[in-house]
């Protein structure tokens, strides 16, 4: 309201302005509203591109990890067909390569140390977390030796590569063999090969296995003789002994050099029955105590060979050969030649050298032109005694005075 007392005179002027505000707080509001809303998206959008961005970051370690991971695993199982080469698994970080590269030298370390250690041995370390350590225990088990026979002679009619491929090849063969039979393959001993079964873990019929490896490895090298007769390559034969006996096995040697091994009398005797093949013309022998061992004399055609006192022992083993398995089909000449030298074998413990003999001139017979060294020699005993009986007390056994 304006008041105007007089014409020409302004005495007082008061002004009262009255307006609407609404609008402009709607307005203020909506300002608000848009700038918040433009803040949040603003923040989520800066989220959504940090989440991608360490999504891929994260992938980027994780992935290669992950790989690096799972071949880990695999070489502590001795699996080392499956695992990753080393330039499968890419990553731009530079600590990735790292862990990438030691793991890989770590792995061919391993892989080269399970070829030289029974790889049986490694894994039983590995899976159960044990740090190798010098100590044996008593344990049964079933012992394989084998030699080459006349490996010498060999040597000398080859070049040293040949006789590398060759050996290559037989002890490939023969590795397979046993390792398919359950058995650990200590080691080469030049060109013999010494193996056990049920050390370090338990074997089912152990004694049978480790025979059933013996004829096995007997029938590989029929193939393999075949493929050597090709190339121009002498033949090779091998003898086998066998036998099954309580020994120390476990770690030997140094604290800062050591082997998986075995050691005892039993061991040497199994040795000592591999040599006994010259001395009979037999190819697997096997001792008494193997022969007694559950399923064996079922499982096998097997022949009493002689009873002996080895060289370094008081006590007399029977000797028996392993002509073949039960179930397959063996020459009937073979099943014959048994039987007359069971016969034999008999009179001889009875003292009946005579009839001893004849029985086994009658065996011989059976070989038609192949002389058989263990008639010829129970042949010479028999001889022998005629002239000369042994003691009352002999239990029909010869002390051997020579390995």
């Amino acid at each position: 309201d304006i008041i105007i007392s007089a014409p020409g005179k302004f005495e007082e002027a008061k002004v009262e302005a009255w307006y609407d505000s609404k609008d402009s707080e709607d307005i203020m509001a909506s300002v608000n509203i848009f700038t918040t809303s433009f803040v949040i998206a603003l923040l989520l959008g800066w989220m959504y591109i940090f989440h991608k961005n360490a999504r891929n970051f994260a992938q980027r370690i994780a992935v290669p990890l992950q790989k690096i991971g799972a071949d880990m695993s695999k070489v502590s199982r001795l699996e080392f067909l499956d695992v990753t080469g080393d330039q499968q698994i890419s990553s731009n970080m530079l600590e990735i390569q790292y862990i990438q590269q030691a793991f890989y030298k770590m792995k061919n370390a391993i892989n080269s140390f399970s070829k030289y250690v029974p790889r049986e041995i490694v894994l039983n370390m590995t899976l159960h977390k044990k740090m190798a350590k010098l100590g044996v225990m008593p344990r049964q088990i079933s012992i394989f030796f084998s030699d080459i026979a006349g490996f010498t002679t060999i040597c000398e009619k080859l070049e040293p590569n040949e006789v590398l491929k060759m050996l290559s090849e037989y002890f490939t063969a023969m590795s397979k063999v046993i390792i398919e039979t359950e058995g650990i393959l200590l080691e080469f001993i030049g060109d013999a090969i010494l193996a056990i079964w049920n050390a370090p873990y338990d074997v089912n019929d152990h004694a049978v296995a480790c025979i059933s490896a013996t004829l096995r490895m007997q029938q590989e090298l029929v193939r393999l003789r075949e493929a050597w007769s090709a190339q121009g390559y002498p033949e090779i034969h091998i003898r086998c002994g066998v036998h099954t006996d309580s020994v120390f096995v476990g770690n030997l040697g140094a604290p800062d050099r050591m082997k998986y091994g075995v050691m005892g009398d039993g061991v040497n005797l199994a040795s000592r029955l591999e040599e006994l093949n010259k001395r009979y013309g037999t190819k697997n022998l096997i001792s008494d105590k193997t022969y007694g061992c559950a399923r064996v004399e079922e499982m096998f055609v097997l022949r009493h060979v002689d009873r002996v006192v080895v060289k370094g022992r008081s006590k007399s083993t029977d000797l028996y050969e392993v002509c073949g398995f039960a179930q397959e089909q063996v020459d009937q000449k073979v099943l014959d030649f048994n039987k007359l030298y069971g016969e034999g074998m008999k009179l001889y413990f009875e003292r009946e050298f005579t009839n001893a003999f004849d029985k086994f001139d009658e065996a011989k017979s059976l070989k038609e032109s192949e002389e058989d060294e263990s008639c010829s020699l129970l042949q010479s005993r028999c001889l022998a005694y005629m002239d000369e009986p042994p003691d009352k007390d002999w239990d029909g056994s010869s002390i051997l005075t020579s390995k």
